[in-house]
């Protein structure tokens, strides 16, 4: 299959455009904060001095968010961030030229401190004295096994051990959509029969079926691993035979989501794209005009993890909501003014150690407007360790861009939810994986139902056949269409986490790379 570069398609934007405009930000950002005011830091405490300079990059820590042990790993690593380098230690070391070169422009690591070395001293002083020895884990209780789905480990022609990277139901066409971390894609249908496929030359993370063109659109990475390599992009293929196939863009920092969306009522679809990269990445939506695209910068910064669009003040212009992770962790609203122009909002604000992972908008309290559901789990970084405050957590709006949280479920690892109505009473009830679990206890937890009770409260219930994969990607919808919401689930047996040898030995020598719970609602009625 020959990839069409699409003479009609102009490539925007090209590597060095792109990459020196992220030098003229950078070098623009530095001039700013030369202009800070000057303040008399050997007067000031640990305590106030973590305060300033963690608040600058972020919202602030606090030190019992992990223990002492742990915390001596991160500071290490926090100390390049501000500068601080071992002797003889180069953090940029090992990495290839082009990824070495992206992250010495944009001073991720600066060459000297940014502060003095008894500040530092008293920063990292105060965080070890603060943090507790060990975590407070809360105690797990076996839960009950819930019998409104039905799981079915399904067999796929994916071939090799579970790599699934990519799962999207399009509920309109009754069709859902597998990627492995092999470029595979396919097409299959209600039977989980394969009607289409293509092979890309990277792992497709996102689809989008377009009826409006008779297109499919794939959304390419590049690299699954954390780099800041722009190998990204976005191509689509014809959805009669999966052969035709066009690059409409390329170079982009590692990107994990969009969203194709008419932004400016000029009656063409224009793409947003989170760019999520690594210590540098961006967020962009792409105007189309004819066919054309013209990119327009967001945000200059990694983490743009998911994006959906939504009028938000009910204006009847539709607003970007994108989720943040990697750092400054944020949920950001990016308010539509019209012509093209949006107004920046932060919604809500987490710390570096939040991990925050996915979102759902919905109207959990039934009032008229939406609410947040919010997971987060992410555990891929420095200080991989179960963390108490990880889970679920409800936000209800209060009007005016503002968000409180009202519920909150402790899951480990917790990754991605859907939020539907499953057991058809009225109310939404969550679903919620996790990517890294306890993997030494009570692999059953991995996968979590919570039955929605009224006034924000839950049970939860476990699923049968959790423990039989590490569960990455997730999707809802009426997959045998028998009118109730099942749930479609992949597996990626790789990636970061503290999981025991024999325990990976068995998912690598599985073939469970995709699991279906078939609700059971409906039969439940009949009974």
């Amino acid at each position: 299959m020959k990839i069409d570069r699409a003479k009609s398609i102009e490539m925007q934007p090209l590597r060095l455009i792109s990459f020196l405009m992220f030098v003229i930000f950078v070098l623009f950002c530095c001039q700013e904060n030369e202009t800070e005011v000057s303040r008399d830091e050997s007067v000031m405490s640990g305590a106030e001095l973590a305060m300033i300079y963690c608040d600058s990059c972020h919202a602030y820590v606090p030190p019992g968010q992990l223990d002492k042990s742990t915390w001596q790993t991160v500071l290490k690593r926090m100390g390049y961030f501000m500068g601080f380098r071992e002797e003889g230690v180069n953090p940029l070391s090992g990495l290839p030229l082009e990824e070495a070169l992206r992250l010495e422009v944009g001073n991720v690591y600066p060459q000297s401190p940014i502060m003095s070395d008894s500040s530092w001293v008293k920063i990292q002083s105060f965080i070890l004295r603060e943090a507790p020895d060990t975590l407070p884990l809360p105690q797990t209780s076996t839960l009950p096994v819930t019998t409104l789905f039905k799981s079915s480990l399904e067999k796929t022609s994916l071939g090799g051990f579970p790599m699934v990277c990519m799962l999207d139901y399009d509920e309109q066409y009754q069709r859902l959509y597998l990627g492995d971390i092999n470029g595979l894609v396919q097409e299959l249908d209600q039977d989980l029969e394969v009607t289409n496929f293509t092979k890309m030359p990277n792992p497709i993370v996102k689809t989008i079926r377009n009826p409006q063109s008779d297109e499919l659109y794939m959304l390419d990475i590049g690299f699954i691993d954390s780099k800041d390599l722009q190998y990204g992009a976005v191509g689509t293929t014809d959805l009669a035979t999966f052969s035709q196939r066009t690059l409409l863009f390329e170079e982009l920092p590692r990107p994990v989501d969009m969203a194709i969306h008419d932004l400016n009522d000029d009656q063409q679809e224009d793409i947003i794209i989170c760019g999520f990269g690594n210590q540098v990445g961006r967020l962009s939506w792409y105007q189309k005009s004819d066919n054309q695209y013209v990119e327009h910068v967001l945000e200059w910064r990694p983490g743009a993890i998911k994006v959906e669009v939504i009028d938000l003040d009910e204006n009847d212009s539709d607003d970007i909501l994108v989720l943040f992770g990697q750092g400054d962790e944020s949920l950001i609203a990016y308010v539509n003014k019209g012509k093209g122009q949006f107004e920046r909002k932060v919604i809500l604000r987490f710390n570096a150690l939040h991990g925050v992972s996915d979102f759902e908008l919905v109207d959990m309290d039934q009032d008229g407007d939406v609410d947040l559901v919010i997971t987060n789990g992410d555990n891929g970084d420095y200080s991989q360790v179960l963390k108490p405050h990880h889970g679920i957590r409800i936000y209800i709006n209060q009007g005016d861009f503002s968000f409180e949280e009202a519920y909150f479920y402790p899951m480990y690892g917790a990754y991605q939810c859907e939020v539907r109505d499953f057991d058809e009473d009225g109310d939404l009830d969550i679903f919620v994986s996790s990517f890294y679990p306890d993997f030494t206890s009570d692999l059953n937890q991995s996968l979590l139902y919570l039955e929605n009770k009224g006034g924000l409260s839950f049970d939860p219930y476990q699923i049968e056949n959790a423990h039989a994969g590490r569960w990455m990607v997730l999707d809802a919808g009426d997959l045998d269409q028998d009118g109730d919401q099942d749930i479609m689930i992949g597996a990626y047996t790789l990636g970061p986490g503290q999981i025991p040898e024999d325990l990976q030995r068995k998912w690598f020598e599985s073939d469970n790379h995709v699991m279906i719970l078939y609700n059971q609602t409906r039969q439940l009625s009949d009974q």
